[in-house]
């Protein structure tokens, strides 16, 4: 049976009936990325995180802020138009609050320029992530655990893109190596658990985050009453491995959620073996 050298997999919150606003994309060798669309404020933010994805460059870009709102400028109208269009059948309140607030979305990009490096850009709080097999070691694209408590950038169909909340950086791969990037919840449950691999370097933030009581302190203390963490064996290996099919994805997220260590959300992962 041939391996799988990667896959792009988005689930839609676990409830009755959810709208997912979660978007994927994988282009195998070239290009893998993340919208997630932020549907508390504006209106079709699961359209617009799907546009985003959809016109993406296949070769690395958005060197800057500049170049990447540049490049905003040049596929936003067409969006704009047809959500204008659909907000004026359905009534002046949502013609109007589309005109406010427009659609709002994060994004995550990595793209492979050489053999042995990927190219991430990343606006808002979905993560591109590196783990090394050979170092036993993680990077990623964002800042600490309590981080995600913060409001996130967000990526407007009709405004400019604030400066400041863009990043980008480069992965150093070597065969055997992973890199994958998703949403938010996904994301924070990861950098949570990889702050838990080595407790005692991290116990003063471990601490600090505890006496937040911020919704990430309950994560944090489910994740404590757990032994001794392995990133790989016990929590990026499960998470590749079940992100082949919807269903086993399903399943894996399922029972996260039963352990408490897992916000409630859209849940998105696209990966690649290097």
């Amino acid at each position: 049976m041939k391996t799988m050298k990667g896959r792009a997999i988005t689930l839609p919150k676990r409830e009755p009936n959810p709208l997912c606003e979660d978007a994927s994309r994988l282009i195998p060798g070239r290009l893998l990325a993340v919208a997630d669309g932020a549907g508390g404020g504006g209106l079709y933010a699961d359209l617009w995180a799907q546009y985003l994805i959809e016109h993406l460059p296949t070769e690395a870009g958005f060197a800057n802020a500049e170049a990447l709102d540049g490049w905003l400028s040049g596929i936003w109208e067409e969006f704009y138009n047809a959500c204008e269009r659909q907000a004026q059948q359905s009534g002046s309140f949502y013609l109007n609050k589309f005109y406010d607030e427009g659609s709002f979305s994060t994004l995550a990009t990595l793209w492979r320029v050489s053999p042995r490096s990927y190219y991430w850009v990343t606006y808002g709080d979905s993560v591109a992530f590196h783990y090394s097999r050979r170092r036993g070691t993680l990077s990623h694209s964002f800042g600490t655990l309590r981080d995600f408590s913060l409001p996130p950038y967000l990526i407007n169909c009709k405004d400019e893109l604030r400066p400041e909340g863009f990043r980008s950086g480069y992965f150093t791969v070597e065969p055997g190596d992973c890199v994958f990037v998703t949403s938010d919840a996904l994301a924070q449950y990861i950098v949570m658990m990889h702050l838990l691999t080595d407790r005692q370097t991290h116990q003063e933030e471990i601490t600090q985050l505890l006496a937040t009581g911020l919704r990430q302190s309950n994560y944090l203390r489910r994740a404590l009453e757990l032994p001794a963490i392995d990133l790989w064996r016990d929590v990026l290996r499960p998470l590749l491995s079940c992100a082949t099919t919807p269903r086993h994805f399903a399943r894996h997220i399922d029972c996260l959620l039963r352990q408490g260590l897992l916000a409630p959300d859209d849940y998105s992962i696209v990966w690649s073996k290097c």
